[in-house]
């Protein structure tokens, strides 16, 4: 068998370590596309990522860092104009000409992940642009000028820290929201801006996460309405993610297609054909002022 380095502090129950781990994978496979890494879940309590192919943590939190320059002059991170963009609700008239300013750039490689930001077309309630039903930073909480902070600041200690844990959540760099098990921040679900208190999260694991945004697409209807991968449609109110963990060894153009099917009407024979270990939901909450989001816990979705 093919030698599988263990990411220990990845727990596929969490949104964060999943996201983290399919950056991971992200991450290797523009490294090395020849022969692409692969991804399985090893472990039934705790999930947790192995990465085939590649057995030697320092390599990979090298690439990481080497990976991470190729994002500086990103203009999926950066937007298309002459200013920095600072979030992903553009004008709707001036998406187009982001993705095709992402098309011609140096790195028109990054065009997945601008993929799985922002879609031509669909409309939030005020005209602009809708994110991704994962965009869960609101006020004056800016994605873009919060991916850069991650970009700018990443250490070789933040990697090591997301990747073998533990996870100690010192650090003041920017937080996404995705990470579960610090979602019980009530006041950032209240009346009141959760501005005024900085949330300290582990900045490795928040890079990794937005590299493994570029495997949940979005996609507009004939309504103009946003679908996001793995996503319920609703915004608020009913709104959740939806993702499956597997046993096999995978490569990520063998789990894109996988995390865009509807798992959850399938009998437990039906799953393993299409190699579904188990199915996870996590309830995706938001604030009624200012739209702040978070994670709920995270549940087994049973087969029928």
């Amino acid at each position: 068998m093919t030698s599988a380095l263990s990411l220990p502090a990845l727990n596929g129950t969490n949104p964060l370590g999943f996201f983290a781990a399919l950056g991971v994978l992200d991450v290797l496979t523009r490294a090395n596309p020849i022969e692409p890494p692969t991804l399985r879940w090893d472990g039934e309590l705790t999930p947790t990522p192995m990465v085939g192919g590649h057995a030697d943590t320092d390599e990979l939190v090298r690439l990481i860092l080497v990976d991470r320059e190729r994002w500086v002059d990103s203009v999926v991170l950066n937007g298309h104009g002459d200013a920095l963009a600072d979030d992903i609700k553009p004008d709707p008239g001036e998406v187009a000409d982001w993705f095709r300013a992402a098309i011609s750039s140096p790195h028109g490689g990054d065009l997945p992940l601008l993929h799985a930001l922002v879609s031509e077309g669909a409309l939030a309630g005020k005209g602009d642009s809708k994110p991704t039903h994962l965009h869960f930073t609101a006020g004056q909480q800016k994605f873009l000028v919060m991916a850069r902070g991650l970009r700018d600041q990443l250490t070789e200690g933040h990697l090591r820290e997301a990747l073998m844990g533990p996870w100690s959540y010192e650090s003041e760099l920017p937080v996404l929201g995705w990470d579960n098990n610090r979602s019980e921040r009530l006041h950032a679900l209240s009346s009141e801006s959760p501005t005024g208190t900085k949330k300290r999260g582990v900045p490795g694991a928040e890079w990794l996460g937005l590299m493994g945004l570029r495997f949940f697409p979005v996609a507009t209807t004939n309504r103009n309405e946003l679908l996001t991968t793995g996503c319920a449609k609703a915004w608020k109110s009913g709104g959740h993610l939806t993702w499956p963990l597997w046993t096999g060894a995978l490569t990520a153009a063998e789990i894109a297609p996988l995390l865009s099917e509807n798992h959850e009407h399938l009998a437990s024979t039906e799953r393993h054909a299409r190699g579904v270990d188990r199915l996870l939901r996590a309830p995706i909450r938001r604030a009624d002022q200012g739209g702040y989001g978070s994670f709920g816990p995270t549940s087994p979705v049973p087969p029928v």
